[in-house]
């Protein structure tokens, strides 16, 4: 997606040398600055949320693995043979994985209550 959103930033420096060559370029001089604004906009825009949705996979890899360590303390016992499993570290896995599902959740509230930029913005 972001390799496209360069791609359209070249496209229009591409028509804007192209413009230049022509002898009367006034509405093409002002659409390519209104196509840079929009183009600028959606640029920011994904770079925001690319940044956004590396956040939220980087939470979703950090419970998955804090996931398999709690079931693998308590299926195995992690604490070698005839061992008690330490309550105290299972209890305290178990707050840190609900700290992360609380941190996940405010982060997907964020991203859902973030809209696309108003189109009358990207036309002025």
């Amino acid at each position: 997606m972001e390799g496209d959103v360069r791609e359209g930033g070249h496209t229009l420096e591409s028509g804007k040398v192209s413009a230049q060559k022509m002898t009367l370029h006034d509405e093409q001089d002002k659409l390519y600055t209104e196509m840079k604004a929009r183009w600028t906009e959606v640029d920011k825009s994904c770079k925001e949320w690319t940044k956004k949705l590396e956040e939220l996979s980087g939470m979703w890899t950090k419970q998955t693995e804090m996931l398999n360590k709690v079931t693998s303390t308590m299926v195995t016992g992690d604490a070698g043979a005839g061992e008690q499993v330490n309550l105290n570290e299972l209890d305290a896995q178990m707050e840190q994985i609900k700290d992360m599902f609380v941190k996940k959740q405010e982060m997907m509230k964020k991203m859902s209550t973030a809209g696309a930029p108003d189109p009358a913005q990207l036309a002025a």
